[in-house]
């Protein structure tokens, strides 16, 4: 009996967790649409829902991973390049309240620009207007503040392990949506 509910737990969990992964997706298309309106008010469901606040404004690029959809927060300058991982309680945030011009004309990005194949590990923050390289890795509870090169790994408060991956890190398996889903981060030993 024990095991049962305990299946029924997980699978209910995953069930949860895609549902509301596919109405982040689905509120991100609408406004890159031009239904803003529409867009809105599916944010604040899946806001409602759950404790996320992935910004309808964030630019999402397909392959977007979200591993659970718990306390993550993605601010509305945001771009999220194809095949990156987010695990729990990540939040890209600003430090700049508005930089505006004479004309309240927005002069430049207030939140992170995310690599490809890039791996937000739980309760990473990454903060202000940066750039995150491609395949690096975030670690867990990690506070990034300055720019990460490609193939990096980041742990602590901006301590960064340049080219510490060599390359030898890849996604099998990865795709979001109809076909195949994230299966695992498989490290190529050569």
């Amino acid at each position: 009996m024990k095991k049962i509910f305990y299946r029924l737990i997980k699978r209910s969990r995953v069930d949860f967790d895609t549902k509301y992964s596919k109405k982040v997706f689905d509120y991100l298309n609408l406004y890159k649409n031009g239904k803003e309106k529409l867009a809105i008010k599916k944010y604040n469901i899946v806001r409602r829902n759950t404790s996320c606040d992935i910004s309808y404004k964030a630019f999402i690029q397909d392959g977007f991973y979200i591993a659970h959809m718990d306390g993550i927060l993605i601010g509305e300058t945001s771009v999220i390049e194809k095949g990156v991982v987010c695990f729990p309680n990540v939040h890209i945030i600003s430090n700049v309240l508005h930089n505006l011009d004479d004309n309240n004309v927005l002069l430049s990005k207030r939140h992170a620009v995310i690599g490809e194949y890039t791996m937000l590990c739980d309760g990473c923050i990454i903060i202000g207007p940066i750039t995150i390289g491609k395949n690096c890795i975030i670690a867990a509870g990690a506070i990034v503040t300055k720019d990460i090169p490609d193939n990096s790994v980041v742990k602590g408060v901006n301590d960064v392990s340049v080219n510490g991956l060599n390359n030898k890190v890849f996604y099998k398996n990865y795709r979001f949506g109809e076909g195949k889903i994230f299966n695992r981060i498989v490290w190529n030993e050569e």
